[in-house]
């Protein structure tokens, strides 16, 4: 009987395993080519998304720098048009510290707003000390007032005393770099004047467990005081607040009429001190602690501007003496995007 003959030739196998190594290198150079390119997109898309980010911080510090420039040309403008400091006056927008929005024209998303504050409405912690970093007993009898109408321990103020003083004496409820060295970490009292109100958060007895507490003391350092670079800093009564003026008084006086006062020069702002005087003189004869003015010296500024993903907080003190320019202080400024924060102050 004759063999049956395969119907594949000899040739043919190999030429099979060709075919499927050419494929399979076809399948391998097409998902090299696409993982290059899906490479070069992302990478595209992250140049792209660094370019904008590049263009809205400079967009957004444009805006900054032209809101601070503004309000200093805004307030020396105010200085030459009047003798007083009151919340009646076109500076005084956003004084509750609610800000007030600002349209800004070729900026869909963009987003500017701000407010001003009086600094000299409040109690400014650098008058503790004079000039030669001496203790202020007057002063620190107003600051003693102040926490006692906020229901805190008027022992308090000796431990911001002791931070600012230029000794190492330690006073009765004070403490200094004994009791800051016990700490985890440790670290020593400044004996110095402070930099801002936050700075009180490292001072012995201002960072409470008892979340009361903490709550009255974030509206102390909130709404009531203030840090300036001076020791002698008066307190502006068109601007101060119910309690700061009760406790320019020793608490003397009741912190309900303090209220209707604060009220009345909101509408009808006093022209000098001694309308204050006279409001306030029966029952209280020379009860007044510190010296009073109509006149301010320094402004806090807050600017919020918000350009594509980038939003920036900024804040600045602002100096207009009695002579010579409106100048900036300090300012800083917190930027956030999608979630990365950064400070920078100056």
């Amino acid at each position: 009987m004759a063999k049956r003959r395969s119907h594949l030739c000899p040739h043919q196998a190999p030429a099979a395993r060709q075919r499927g190594l050419a494929l399979l290198t076809a399948v391998f150079v097409v998902a090299m080519v696409a993982a290059a390119a899906a490479s070069l997109s992302f990478g595209q898309h992250i140049w792209q998304r660094q370019v904008q980010n590049m263009m809205d911080r400079a967009h957004s510090e444009n805006l900054r720098q032209s809101a601070l420039n503004y309000v200093i040309v805004l307030l020396a403008d105010d200085a030459r048009q009047s003798d007083t400091d009151d919340l009646t006056e076109d500076w005084a927008f956003g004084a509750d510290r609610e800000p007030v929005e600002v349209p800004i024209d070729g900026f869909a998303e963009g987003r500017l707003a701000g407010y001003i504050i009086d600094a000299q409405g409040r109690f400014n912690l650098n008058n503790l000390v004079d000039a030669n970093g001496a203790p202020s007993q007057k002063q620190i009898d107003v600051f003693k007032s102040l926490l006692e109408s906020l229901e805190l321990d008027p022992n308090l103020a000796e431990a911001v005393v002791d931070w600012i003083d230029r000794d190492g004496d330690q006073r009765s409820y004070g403490a200094e770099d004994l009791v800051y060295l016990a700490k985890d970490p440790p670290y020593r009292a400044a004996n110095q004047r402070l930099q801002s109100v936050e700075e009180l958060r490292l001072i012995a007895g201002f960072n409470p467990d008892d979340e009361a507490e903490r709550r009255r003391l974030d509206t102390l350092r909130e709404e009531h005081l203030t840090v300036l670079p001076v020791h002698n800093s008066k307190i502006n009564i068109n601007t101060t607040t119910p309690e700061v003026l009760s406790a320019i008084y020793g608490n003397k006086l009741p912190l309900a009429t303090a209220r209707e006062i604060v009220g009345e020069v909101k509408q009808t702002p006093y022209k000098n001190e001694k309308e204050l005087k006279e409001r306030v003189q029966k029952g209280l004869g020379n009860a007044l602690l510190v010296d009073i003015g109509v006149k301010t010296d320094y402004f806090e500024v807050a600017v919020i501007t918000q350009v594509g993903r980038l939003l920036r907080w900024s804040y600045a003190l602002i100096h207009r003496p009695k002579s010579g320019a409106t100048t900036l202080a300090w300012q800083s400024q917190k930027i956030v995007i999608k979630g990365i924060v950064s400070d920078e102050s100056e």
